[in-house]
């Protein structure tokens, strides 16, 4: 943990807060949090293979040899231009829209890449995937929402914080995997710090998140 400290105010400040609203309407699987920033660029590559295979399925000049579908036949009412009935038009949509799903997937992997770089900076890749309240809290207690946790007085508020905010990004950006344990391993997960009280309250979006949230907790420290 990277000790260097930096003076806080002594009251409470909010150092991260991710709660997660998904897009009206956005595809499902394409948020950020739907999975981890390699996943998504793995899901961004499959997709452009997509639109390869179906670009080259695709023909501009392709048209149905139906003559019962040219315009202003059969009697009816309904005119439509030749290119309507292009046989090969649907894999035109079908690669526009894996192009569109490529694009959500890159641009949600980058918001997590981002999202951790900026707040790890400080922070070797090793050290931000140690959860920092192994040995730093000393009991907790249940609040409204989530949990406050006692840091011990031995060691730099300011590094505790630090590095959990960091070690949350770093959760973030890999789906939360590989640590069923550690309390910042929850999504939707609102993080505060008051530095006079040395104290870090961690909320839940969701009731699940909240118990976990308590479960996790117990595992470090005894309630308070």
């Amino acid at each position: 943990m990277h000790n260097r400290q930096h003076p806080l105010p002594h009251h409470a400040i909010i150092v991260a807060a991710c709660l997660i609203v998904p897009a009206c309407g956005a595809p499902q699987g394409t948020e950020p949090d739907d999975m981890s920033a390699s996943d998504h660029r793995r899901a961004a590559a499959a997709q452009r293979a997509k639109v390869a295979r179906h670009r080259a399925l695709y023909d501009p000049t392709a048209v149905d040899e139906d003559d019962s579908l040219a315009p202003g036949t059969g009697g009816g009412s309904f005119d439509f231009p030749f290119d309507a009935y292009n046989p090969t038009a649907v894999h035109e949509h079908a690669a526009d829209k894996a192009a569109g799903l490529a694009r959500r997937h890159l641009a949600a992997a980058r918001e997590l890449e981002t999202f951790e770089e900026g707040a790890c900076k400080r922070f070797p890749p090793k050290t931000r995937g140690v959860c920092p309240v192994l040995t730093t809290i000393t009991a907790w207690t249940p609040i409204d929402g989530g949990v406050r946790l006692f840091v011990r007085k031995s060691v730099s508020f300011d590094a505790v914080v630090a590095h959990a905010r960091c070690h949350f990004a770093f959760g973030r950006a890999r789906g939360f995997a590989r640590m069923p344990d550690c309390p910042l391993y929850i999504t939707g997960l609102e993080l505060t710090a008051d530095s006079g009280a040395k104290t870090i309250e961690l909320k839940a979006s969701k009731a699940a998140g909240v118990a976990e949230l308590r479960r996790r907790a117990a595992t470090h420290a005894p309630r308070r």
